[in-house]
C-alpha cells in the first residue's frame, strides 16, 4: 500500500505525516482532507482529524514528533480495526472463515504490514475456494482439502471464476517468495481480483436461489 504523505504545521513546527488512503469508515481509497492538527502534547504527541470525501465520515489519527527529523510517526486512530467488507450474506454463510482471515489481511493492509498481507490474502482464499467447492458444488470434501490452490483450479467448471483463481495464486505466491515472478503485479491487483471473485460466487448463489424458487412455484 502507498501512504500519502502531508506536511503540517503545529506548535511553529512542520512535520511529515503518513495517512493509508483508505477509509476505516467505508474501506474505499481515498485523499482526505485536513480539518484539525492538534497542539504538541509533552510527550510529543499530536492528533490530526481527517475527512473522508466519499461517506463524509471523520478520522482522528494520532502520531508521535520527532524534531530531529521533523517527522510525526503513526502511533493509533480512531475508530479502531471495524472494518465494512461488503461482502454477500451468502458468502459468509458457507465460509465464513475466509471472512475472518480475510478482515485481518486487510487490518494488516490498513496498517502497512505489507510483507504479510499476501500470505494472508492466500490463505483467505483457499478457504473461500475450497469451501466453494465442498459446500456450494458438492465435491469430495476430503479431496478438496488436501489439494493446493495452485492446482484446485481444476476442480473449477467455471470460465469466470477459473482464471480468477489462478491469478490470485500466482500473486500470492509471489508473495511467499524470495524472488518475485510477477513484479508488474501488486497486493492492490490481487484485492481487485478476489472482489470480482467474491462478486461472481454471489451472483451464482444468489441465481441458483432465484432458478430454485421458480421451480418451486412452477411444480405446485
Amino acid at each position: 500500500m502507498t501512504f500519502a504523505l502531508y506536511n503540517i504545521e503545529f506548535n511553529n513546527n512542520t512535520a511529515k505525516i503518513q495517512f493509508p488512503p483508505i477509509c476505516p469508515h467505508c474501506n474505499l481509497g481515498i485523499v482526505p482532507e485536513i480539518l484539525y492538527v492538534s497542539k504538541l502534547t509533552e510527550r510529543k504527541n499530536f492528533g490530526v482529524l481527517f475527512l473522508c470525501p466519499s461517506c463524509k465520515q471523520f478520522i482522528f489519527y494520532t502520531y508521535f514528533y520527532t524534531q530531529d527529523y521533523r517527522i510525526g510517526y503513526f502511533k493509533g486512530y480512531y475508530p479502531k480495526d471495524e472494518i465494512s467488507l461488503n461482502i454477500p450474506e451468502e458468502i459468509k454463510e458457507f465460509s465464513p472463515r475466509f471472512v475472518e482471515i480475510f478482515t485481518q489481511s486487510l487490518k494488516a493492509y490498513r496498517h502497512n504490514y505489507n510483507e504479510i498481507v499476501g500470505v494472508g490474502l492466500r490463505k483467505s482464499i483457499e478457504f473461500l475456494v475450497k469451501d466453494y467447492l465442498i459446500h456450494i458444488k458438492h465435491k469430495d470434501k476430503n479431496k478438496i482439502s488436501k489439494m493446493n490452490l495452485g492446482s484446485i483450479f481444476k476442480e473449477i467448471d467455471d470460465t469466470k471464476l477459473g482464471p480468477l483463481i489462478t491469478a490470485i495464486t500466482w500473486i500470492g505466491n509471489d508473495e511467499t517468495h524470495y524472488i518475485r515472478k510477477y513484479e508488474d503485479k501488486t497486493i492492490d491487483d490481487m484485492l481487485k481480483f478476489i472482489y470480482a471473485l467474491i462478486h461472481y460466487i454471489s451472483i451464482e448463489l444468489i441465481s441458483s436461489n432465484a432458478y430454485s424458487f421458480i421451480a418451486s412455484s412452477i411444480a405446485k
